[in-house]
């Protein structure tokens, strides 16, 4: 889920110049309020750089060429070190940024347990 959301942001946000010049074509005047204003733009770069951090790390580890259960801790621990930098620096949407904290905090808990992690290191 996160990768496709990070693309589908990602393509919005480099396609936005042409959807705004689209939206403002007289033929498209019935759907010219569907247009993002600045602020709208500003929050999807936030979460597009929020998101970006799960994404690379779930590229990482869907690898099909190495194995990458020895990944997953190190992975998260490095998710969870980025988003709290991003909790500091975006702090308009900090408490959306600490609820994917807390269930990352529990996937590396619960990781930590396990001797399936400690056989695959």
């Amino acid at each position: 889920r996160w990768s496709s959301t990070f693309k589908m942001i990602d393509r919005v946000l480099t396609l936005h110049p042409a959807i705004q010049s689209f939206l403002q074509e007289i033929q498209n005047a019935d759907i010219a309020h569907l247009s993002m204003d600045l602020k709208d733009v500003d929050v999807l770069r936030d979460i597009h750089q929020i998101i970006e951090v799960p994404h690379a790390a779930q590229e990482l580890l869907a690898s099909e060429r190495t194995p990458t259960l020895s990944m997953a801790l190190p992975a998260y621990e490095l998710l969870q070190t980025k988003w709290t930098e991003l909790k500091g620096t975006i702090w308009e949407l900090a408490h959306y940024i600490e609820i994917g904290l807390d269930k990352l905090s529990n996937y590396i808990h619960q990781g930590r347990k396990t001797r399936i992690y400690a056989l695959a290191m």
